[in-house]
């Protein structure tokens, strides 16, 4: 048998909720940001400028596969999240596929950049009682 609804509110009110931890998935932008430091830029800018130079276009297509691979994007939201064609990004992925297999220099750069890109973003979700407490 349950309680009434006016007591099961209070029972939980009583109770002081755990903090939890909660793991998301990083954004496109936070993966183009980690996969910019990690080739030196400063400035996003340069991984969404139309540039087709291999100074920017090789970083741009490894955020490009990241995405791919950890958040699962779709190519049209990879692409227009560059300011450009879903066919594009098919190639930039396919571009870094193909040198994944042929050159095993940039397959360790890839593991490197890709470990630093796709982290997690860990966050605590605590309540206001449970600082003053001391829980945490």
């Amino acid at each position: 048998m349950s309680l009434p609804a006016k007591n099961r509110k209070n029972s939980r009110e009583t109770q002081s909720p755990k903090p939890r931890i909660v793991s998301l998935s990083p954004s496109k932008t936070a993966i183009t940001r980690r996969v910019a430091k990690f080739y030196g830029f400063r400035n996003l800018d340069a991984l969404y400028s139309s540039s087709r130079k291999p100074k920017f276009a090789h970083p741009r297509q490894v955020a490009m596969k990241i995405m791919r691979d950890v958040l699962g994007a779709s190519y049209p939201d990879i692409g227009a999240h560059f300011g450009k064609d879903h066919t594009t990004a098919m190639h930039g992925v396919r571009v870094v596929e193909k040198r994944l297999l042929e050159d095993e220099d940039f397959a360790v750069e890839f593991v490197a950049v890709s470990a630093e890109a796709s982290r997690k973003a860990t966050r605590f979700v605590v309540s206001h009682d449970q600082v003053r407490e001391g829980v945490l």
